[in-house]
């Protein structure tokens, strides 16, 4: 069985994009990466929210996650209600009935691939449901001083981890974490 396991890029600070949702940052910190490239081929699922969506929408030809490699399945979190829609081979669910459920549907989609957290609401609300199993980071060594915080106050309190990998690169430290109950 898949787990859940909220993944970003971060800066060192705790952003995950900078200020006005601009993400041209990470243009400097994304390439070649074996453990992302692991990451990615154990994606079954996405979960991601309406900013997420709407962020990806605009370039959504030539700019779907990784760059395509993940054709998975992607569950929109959204308060309204859409059909779903297929482009670039990438089927996007818009799920109205909440996270759980979105979950739920994302883990039966991606059978004994991970489902992945895409976005800081969706991360938090991860971690404040319990349904997270783990935390996969890419930290970038860059300060960006404002704007979406990953974590931020997800309002759970102390969250014990276990780190379970650290792997250097040139542009990036992955950090890989399982989440202790």
């Amino acid at each position: 069985m898949g787990r859940v396991v909220i993944h970003a890029t971060m800066s060192l600070d705790g952003y995950i994009a900078g200020p006005n949702d601009d993400l041209n940052w990470m243009s400097d910190y994304v390439g070649p990466n074996k453990v992302a490239d692991e990451v990615i081929g154990m994606a079954g699922a996405i979960v991601g929210g309406g900013r997420f969506f709407r962020l990806i929408e605009k370039r959504l030809e030539q700019n779907l996650p990784y760059g395509g490699a993940v054709k998975a399945p992607v569950f929109v979190l959204t308060h309204h209600p859409r059909g779903t829609i297929i482009k670039t081979g990438v089927t996007f669910h818009f799920i109205t009935d909440g996270f759980e459920s979105a979950v739920k549907q994302a883990k039966a989609a991606a059978g004994d691939k991970n489902v992945m957290l895409f976005g800081a609401s969706v991360a938090q609300m991860g971690l404040r449901t319990g349904l997270a199993d783990e935390i996969q980071l890419h930290l970038a060594p860059v300060l960006l001083g404002g704007g979406i915080q990953l974590f931020g106050q997800p309002g759970t309190g102390h969250i014990k981890l276990e780190r379970m990998q650290v792997v250097e690169s040139p542009k990036v430290t992955d950090l890989r974490f399982r989440i202790v109950r």
